[in-house]
């Protein structure tokens, strides 16, 4: 039997600096059945070009203009066959065994639809000794972390564990997993744009019954924050109205009900800090949710009879222990 193909997707947005980042690391992988596909979504830089010629095995789609995250990842996924798909982003640096081991781990654990590995923080002065994303990690107030906040040490980890999910920065999801949770053909939710388009995918599998699995066998390192577009407020906004539209769509009132504090608490904290650093992503994101709330909700209603996980069990995914034998 041939190895299955992996498909590695890269979205790229005058991504230029962080080239030399992310493509050598992926030319050194041991996987070799790998395609590598670049979403350009309207790169003014010369990125695109630069790609096409020093990287000349990458295939560029153009999409001429910023789409979004989520549609140009769709985009990728639609332009390639792959059996599983890698999500990367341009500020990440894989070790050799990257992929391979993300695979081994799908392939041994047929109920796991997705996988993430083990990315430490990759600073100015190098790659360092703490964690920037062990897979997804819910919390009560409805953000994910890169890990466990009772274990924030790599070597607190096992060798493999479940997890709610996996960071669309570093992921392999198996291609039939995606094709379950298509709607209308559209994977990722474009109606986010950018940001939790990722924890709400981790939400549906899980409700689909999917399961995600973290292994520390595939390690890299991350640089947060990378490309810098964080900093404007149009972008701001979006994490912050985004995290209640997912949970608009995917979450359960009474377990809404049950954490409300630390949601609360959580938004307090989020308000003070983009008063202080992004004013004017406030009124943005206040806008966005008014205007795609309706949205969700029909979403919600759309999803719910596809659900095959119990309630039970999707509740107790906040801060899941779950180790695999």
């Amino acid at each position: 039997m041939s190895a299955p193909r992996v498909s590695a997707i890269l979205v790229n947005l005058d991504c230029g600096p962080l080239v030399d980042l992310v493509f050598p690391s992926l030319a050194r992988q041991t996987w070799r059945d790998l395609e590598v596909v670049v979403v350009d979504n309207g790169s003014t830089d010369g990125s695109a070009e630069r790609i096409e010629r020093e990287f000349p095995g990458t295939r560029v789609v153009r999409l001429g203009r910023n789409t979004g995250f989520s549609h140009a990842l769709n985009a990728g996924i639609r332009a390639t066959a792959g059996v599983y798909v890698l999500s990367l982003n341009f500020d990440v640096v894989l070790e050799p065994g990257f992929v391979a081991a993300l695979v081994d781990a799908l392939e041994r654990h047929p109920e796991a639809g997705w996988a993430a590995g083990a990315l430490r923080q990759l600073r100015p002065e190098g790659v360092v000794d703490a964690i920037d994303c062990y897979g997804h990690w819910m919390l009560p107030s409805r953000y994910v972390y890169g890990c466990d906040p009772a274990r924030r040490r790599p070597d607190q980890y096992p060798a493999e564990c479940l997890v709610f999910g996996a960071s669309a920065c570093g992921a392999l999801y198996r291609r039939r997993m995606l094709d379950d949770l298509a709607v209308d053909g559209e994977i990722f939710d474009e109606d986010l744009f950018a940001y939790f388009e990722d924890v709400d995918l981790d939400w549906r599998a899980q409700q689909r019954g999917w399961r995600c699995v973290f292994t520390s066998a595939a390690r890299g390192a991350h640089m947060r924050g990378g490309t810098g577009l964080h900093r404007r407020p149009e972008v701001a906004a979006l994490p912050l109205a985004n995290r209640f539209l997912v949970m608009l769509k995917n979450d359960e009132p009474v377990e809404v009900a049950r954490h409300l504090g630390a949601i609360a608490r959580r938004t307090v904290q989020d308000v003070a800090l983009h008063l202080r650093a992004h004013p004017r992503s406030l009124p943005i994101a206040l806008a966005r949710l008014l205007r795609l709330a309706p949205r969700m909700l029909a979403k919600r209603r759309r999803l719910r009879p596809a659900r095959r996980a119990s309630r039970a069990y999707v509740a107790s995914l906040t801060l899941p222990t779950r180790f695999l034998g």
